[in-house]
């Protein structure tokens, strides 16, 4: 083989491993942005179970639970980031109207359970919140390096487009008009 086929030889690894290169961090990222996805997901099915818990207690405790409060939420594990908006918008609508109810009976508001279940809900909306934002970032990021032509074209082949940000201020905004 000769000088030419050496370079040319050279370029083809190079070439070869910047492209295994890419489509490794293109998965990478999906796969990290899918993962903080599935966290956020896990927290709107416990923010919604301790909700369900929350309603049961007030319930045995005389408060009179309105039926669109007790209407399922549709849940599901790889919700997209405008859906997981969706439920914990439900989720915070229905806790403030089941909160306020709870706060005008005497023996429902004195229930040391029930406080520590309100409580519980709150402690997940923090956690929520925090966990929207490293999937922001995440997400971000994803979205960033696949503006790449390389990458771009990879995303393109494996059928992973744009993610969407979950936004907690946006959802807890909309909240008031969906009540």
């Amino acid at each position: 083989m000769g000088t030419v086929g050496v370079i040319i030889l050279i370029i083809g690894v190079l070439v070869g491993g910047f492209y295994i290169h890419t489509v490794e961090k293109v998965g990478r990222l999906n796969s990290s942005a899918r993962n903080s996805a599935g966290e956020l997901d896990t927290l709107l099915w416990d923010r919604n179970h301790v909700m369900d818990q929350i309603m049961e207690k007030a319930e045995s405790l005389g408060v009179e639970i309105p039926e669109d409060c007790k209407e399922k939420i549709s849940l599901s594990l790889g919700m997209p980031a405008t859906m997981q908006m969706t439920v914990y918008t439900q989720l915070l609508n229905r806790g403030n109207k089941v909160f306020s109810l709870v706060s005008e009976n005497a023996a429902a508001s004195e229930d040391e359970e029930l406080k520590k279940l309100f409580e519980k809900f709150e402690g997940l909306r923090d956690r929520i919140t925090v966990a929207g934002s490293d999937y922001n970032r995440k997400a971000t990021e994803f979205n960033a390096y696949i503006e790449t032509p390389l990458a771009g074209f990879i995303a393109t082949r494996k059928h992973w487009g744009t993610k969407n940000h979950f936004n907690v201020q946006i959802a807890e905004a909309s909240a008031g008009k969906m009540q």
